[in-house]
């Protein structure tokens, strides 16, 4: 009996332990992981107020991509939804704001204005869709589409800063800030259309994503559509299984299996199906494999019928590669004719890759340390990628490239060029890349070995292309450019690839510029023979002037010495840094764009006081009595630049670095170390350009106006051999001078962009030289020592020689003395233009004094 009391009060005391272990577990309050904030909503005031995403939250490369949102303006005026920004970036990557007139989408620093307004009061669920493939940026209001555009461009750079409200810097200038609500903020890595209240895949309206500034821009509204008790993730029916999709697939295998039978129609229906059943963030190697076998059988088809569908089909393989699920460190898909093989690796550490396909079934993907591999020769298809492919990319661009993928084509079924003529297409198509980053500068070239289909007869000579998507209307064609063979057998062909650099780069206001790869390739001929053939010209410059004293007598011959110097190191600094720029050590980077900007400011500031000088030598009259007056230019002319650099370089090193530029129309682009904030370009770089610029063509003005009226009040005081052609020589080197040639960089815009970067990278590359023809070579001064001390025979002059005499005596006798007098008792204000000496040189001089004067020999 004692034992049966004893297990009934054990059993009731178990019960009893057991409810209270359920009460406490009850009384617990959720977590903030996973917590879904279906009753909770954004309220932002002005700027005062944002939430930020989590740093343990990251957001990733995305190509697709689609970003809803549910705003209610409560109060009107200017508002800003959200912003997401790269670590460099200073506007927003990726955005959404408006006012009481429109919205404005952010994307890649570019503002879309969408003519739509949001009625205030109301609860709007506004979309933006961004898929990269297709090129198209679209907007949704209240699931209509209201607006679409084509932008060409990269995908969004990931691991940024993603705000909801107005940082400071976004706040709009002069407009009144209104007050807005947001709810149900989530991001999906594709194009689908999603629940109302299905939680974003990448980013979700969930605890775990969200920071909140302070308590009131955090509110809960039981009343939200998504509150407690109907909120939901990722159901079964908005979720397709894995075996639908599969199964799908096996429908579009059996439609493709007569492709010869297709027509253009057809073909683009089973294209379209084929995007949407590969539309998800990820595609497992099932999946994956009937879709290689889908695109293989389609290169069975009609050309014409595959022509409007081609390129849409090379994206299709392209993304499939980005998105294949990777078992391990490799996979491999493969069917009649075609091979997609990708492989992870690590981008901060990239190990040389190489590819060998024998065929269709026989795929060789290796990464093989450091050291190159030795192909075999019956591959019909060999890639080899350098270890140093990745050492020109950013950190952030290098984890982004986490795997490498080549695509192999057996015939050029989607790579029809109508252009091509009587040349014949005779290989196999072979394509790699790495994370869909373009890579250019390399230290070491990309080499592709691709077997022709057959030998190739002795008539025909083989050439490397690459297929160009977006040119010939965007159907595409073949081009050379930067492509050149490097071995060529009947049997196979190696070729390789190499990187371009324009002069341009220095002054490119808009810096986002596509550019054709011809084009590119002229202009960087152009500047490096302008840059190498100036800087010979720019020595030969100096020397002259510092081997003969006479010359440097005058302080115009001081300041034409100190800007032959700065042009001099600026064209050296430019001609090695795209060299130094595929090194991977960051400091060196660094420090060669330091130099080149610091020399590109001393350039602009000695043409600025070249100017100042002239305008105090001609219209004020009392440049010689100004006490130091070179040491006074010289720490402005090497002083301030360098105060500027070292400004930017101090608010944040990274200011300067590795820089993609170039971006061409084939999608590339080039490697640069330069300037990398645009704040900084545009205060640092722009902003000085133009403050000296617009000093230069003030003072030329005036000194053009300045002789004419003193050209018509003393007729006698002008040569009588004087010409037309003499004054426009004399204005010309005036021009090159004063560096109003760099003002060719204002004019660079939209259709006039291509042939002002033509002729500025013409005019500046060859200023060197120019100054050494106008200033130097056309100079009798110069001309006259070089013939005393440099010439023999007939050509050598005599220290007192007749010529000599002859330009002292003209110079008496048009009144003009040098400034090395003591101080002057100006009398009048006349000024002449005169020739020295028989050789028709002009010079400026400076008003005519009683006792002196100033002459301004700086030689035009």
């Amino acid at each position: 009996m004692h034992g049966l009391r004893f297990e009934g009060w054990w059993r009731w005391t178990h019960h009893f332990l057991f409810v209270i272990w359920l009460l406490l577990l009850a009384a617990t309050p959720p977590k903030a992981e996973g917590y879904f904030l279906g009753d909770t909503k954004a309220v932002l005031n002005g700027c005062e107020d944002h939430w930020t995403l989590q740093g343990s939250v990251a957001m990733p490369l995305l190509f697709q991509m689609t970003l809803c949102v549910d705003i209610r303006v409560v109060v009107p005026g200017a508002w800003v939804a959200f912003s997401y920004s790269s670590v460099h970036a200073p506007k927003p990557e990726l955005g959404l704001e408006g006012d009481g007139e429109a919205l404005y989408g952010w994307l890649l620093r570019v503002r879309h204005r969408f003519p739509i307004r949001l009625s205030p009061t109301h609860w709007h669920r506004v979309c933006l869709r961004r898929d990269v493939p297709r090129n198209s940026f679209s907007l949704e209001v209240d699931g209509r589409m209201v607006a679409e555009r084509t932008v060409i461009a990269q995908a969004i750079p990931p691991t940024g800063s993603l705000w909801l409200g107005c940082r400071p810097r976004d706040r709009p200038p002069g407009a009144a800030l209104g007050e807005v609500e947001l709810y149900l903020f989530r991001m999906w890595a594709d194009l689908g259309h999603h629940g109302p209240c299905q939680d974003g895949t990448v980013i979700g309206w969930n605890g775990r994503y969200w920071g909140v500034t302070s308590p009131r821009a955090r509110q809960r509204d039981p009343n939200l559509p998504c509150g407690t008790g109907t909120a939901s993730t990722t159901t079964l029916e908005t979720i397709i299984s894995q075996e639908a999709l599969e199964e799908k697939a096996d429908q579009l295998l059996n439609q493709t299996q007569d492709a010869s039978s297709l027509n253009s129609s057809q073909v683009t229906q089973l294209v379209r199906n084929l995007e949407k059943l590969l539309e998800g963030p990820t595609v497992s190697k099932a999946l994956g494999q009937k879709a290689v076998s889908v695109i293989s059988n389609l290169m069975g088809g009609n050309s014409l019928a595959l022509s409007a569908s081609a390129n849409r089909l090379i994206r299709l393989v392209d993304n499939l590669g980005l998105k294949l699920v990777v078992a391990g460190d490799k996979e491999i898909l493969s069917s009649g004719s075609l091979v997609l093989a990708v492989r992870a690796v690590d981008g901060t550490n990239f190990p040389v890759t190489s590819v060998d396909i024998f065929n269709t079934d026989n795929v060789q993907l290796r990464a093989l340390g450091r050291s190159r591999s030795k192909r075999s020769g019956s591959a019909l298809g060999s890639v080899f990628l350098p270890s140093s492919l990745t050492n020109g990319l950013s950190l952030e661009q290098q984890k982004e490239a986490n795997r490498v993928q080549f695509t192999f084509y057996t015939k050029p079924a989607f790579f029809q060029d109508a252009a091509l003529d009587s040349e014949t297409l005779v290989s196999p198509v072979l394509a790699a890349s790495v994370a869909n980053l373009s890579i250019s500068n390399l230290a070491e070239n990309i080499q592709f070995t691709i077997r022709n289909i057959d030998p190739v007869d002795e008539n025909y000579t083989a050439s490397c292309a690459f297929w160009h998507l977006t040119q010939n209307g965007g159907v595409g064609h073949w081009s050379s450019a930067g492509c050149f063979v490097v071995k060529a057998t009947p049997e196979e062909t190696t070729c390789s690839c190499n990187h371009l650099t324009s002069f341009a780069i220095l002054l490119d206001l808009s810096r986002d510029v596509q550019i054709d790869r011809q084009h590119a390739q002229i202009l960087t001929f152009i500047t490096y023979i302008g840059c190498g053939v100036s800087a010979i010209f720019l020595a030969l410059t100096l020397l002259t002037y510092l081997l003969f004293d006479k010359l440097l007598r005058d302080i115009p011959a001081k300041i034409l010495v100190q800007l032959c110097l700065s042009l001099l190191l600026l064209n050296l600094v430019f001609l090695l840094d795209g060299w130094l720029a595929l090194y991977p050590a960051i400091g060196l980077c660094i420090s060669t764009a330091f130099f080149l900007h610091y020399f590109l400011l001393t350039s602009f500031t000695w043409a600025g006081l070249e100017a100042l000088h002239m305008y105090l030598s001609i219209v004020r009259v009392f440049t010689p009595y100004l006490s130091r007056y070179m040491l006074k230019f010289s720490l402005l002319g090497w002083g301030v630049p360098l105060i500027v650099v070292i400004v930017v370089i101090s608010v944040d090193k990274d200011n300067y670095g590795l820089v993609t530029y170039g971006k061409f129309t084939d999608g590339t682009s080039d490697d640069f170390c330069w300037l990398r904030n645009d704040i900084a370009f545009y205060v640092g770089v722009v902003a000085y350009f133009l403050l000296i610029f617009s000093l230069c063509l003030l003072v030329f003005i005036v000194v053009m106006i300045q002789l004419s009226r003193i050209k018509k009040q003393n007729p006698q005081n002008q040569a009588p051999n004087r010409g037309v052609l003499t004054d426009l020589r004399s204005i010309a080197g005036l021009i090159i001078l004063l560096g109003l040639t760099w003002g060719f960089a204002l004019f660079a815009w939209g259709p006039l962009y291509l042939p002002f970067v033509y002729l500025f990278t013409i005019c500046n590359s060859l200023q060197g030289l120019l100054v050494f023809i106008f200033h130097c070579a056309l100079k009798e001064s110069v001309r006259r020592e070089w013939r005393t001390y440099l010439c023999c025979g007939k050509l050598r002059l005599a220290e007192n020689s007749d010529w000599s005499r002859t330009a002292t005596q003209n110079n008496r006798h048009m009144s003009v003395l040098t400034a090395s007098t003591s101080a002057p008792h100006i009398t009048s204000r006349s000024s002449s233009v005169i020739s020295n000496g028989t050789s028709g040189t002009e010079y400026l001089t400076a008003p005519t004094a009683t006792r002196s004067s100033t002459s301004f020999t700086g030689g035009l």
